[in-house]
């Protein structure tokens, strides 16, 4: 049997080599995304996982995968937003994701950053690196006083609003599946009243025509203006033009983004010394009330090795004409 990883990053590595060890696979990785221009490395493989945020590509990529004797496209990660499900359907190719990882690893992230905002924590960083050790201007409420607002509650925002729940905040959720477990330490309430009740808002939907732009302009004003936003979900499910302006008039006090619109040429590239050539991603670097990480709120050794592993599993299945335990679709 013979595995093509493409666009593998180092840590991932390691996961994967463990898993081709363990299953006695003949595994081949990549360092870029599957596109147009590389379709053609995938002949001679028997299955194929991708993890990207770029596009795989127009139909006929998908059609040029199929006459490969390709089956199935391993996803490894949630998300899966870059595939075309039509022009996969059309060419008879499941796909498959990695729907549950460590739910947790991300709402730590979340947790981590909403202390950085609510706490100042980059501003002082930023103010001792100039050596000015004032405190002025940025006393910060306890967490535990706060309404936090969860948009989205499956696995990740789950586990966010029960981090949120243990260290004494309210919880307000917005989703149109009741869990009754959570209903146990969270409300559920509609997107407007989280919007205009909330202290601190985070986000954990997927991408969809119906998340799109989500956050926009509209939405931000209606946020309280000591209000901090939070995305680790999907860059577009924010409307950046808006945020910024929001960040900038003060519509709202802070955010942190994990995932940005526009990051695939940029997040898990070094650009050290090199003109980024963006004015939007140049702003949000600018901004005192924005923090910016390049897609790394699942980055633990936990969640790796679990992508690793859940991915490639549902590959072999795929390629072997047996059922896959995470189709999409």
């Amino acid at each position: 049997m013979k595995v093509l990883a493409t666009n593998v990053f180092d840590e991932e590595s390691i996961e994967l080599e463990k898993w081709a060890k363990i299953n006695e696979v003949d595994l081949t990785m990549t360092r870029e995304p599957l596109t147009a221009a590389n379709v053609d490395q995938v002949q001679g493989f028997d299955a194929l996982s991708v993890q990207q945020v770029v596009p795989i590509g127009d139909a006929a990529v998908y059609a040029k995968i199929a006459s490969f004797g390709i089956k199935q496209i391993a996803v490894r990660s949630v998300g899966y937003e870059f595939v075309d499900l039509a022009a996969a359907k059309a060419n008879h190719l499941t796909i498959t994701n990695v729907p549950v990882y460590s739910p947790r690893s991300v709402a730590e992230y979340v947790l981590a950053q909403s202390m950085r905002l609510l706490r100042h924590l980059n501003e002082f960083d930023a103010a001792v690196a100039k050596h000015d050790f004032t405190w002025q201007g940025k006393m910060a409420p306890e967490l535990g006083e706060l309404i936090i607002g969860v948009i989205g509650a499956g696995h990740i925002g789950s586990a966010s609003a029960k981090l949120f729940h243990a260290l004494g905040c309210q919880v307000l959720i917005d989703d149109p599946v009741h869990d009754p477990e959570l209903e146990k330490f969270a409300q559920y309430v509609s997107f407007e009243r989280i919007l205009k009740s909330c202290d601190l808002i985070t986000l954990h939907v997927p991408l969809l025509t119906s998340t799109q732009n989500m956050i926009d302009a509209a939405a931000l004003k209606q946020m309280r203006p000591n209000a901090y936003l939070i995305n680790a979900a999907r860059g577009g499910v924010v409307d950046t033009p808006a945020l910024l302006q929001a960040l900038k008039n003060q519509t709202i006090a802070g955010a942190a983004l994990d995932v940005w619109a526009g990051e695939g040429p940029y997040f898990d590239y070094d650009w050290q010394n090199k003109p980024l050539n963006n004015p939007e991603l140049e702003e949000m670097l600018s901004l005192p009330n924005l923090i910016v990480t390049p897609h790394i709120a699942f980055f633990t050794e936990h969640s790796v090795h679990n992508i690793a592993f859940t991915a490639l599993n549902d590959a072999i299945l795929g390629a072997t004409g047996k059922a896959v335990r995470n189709p999409v679709g």
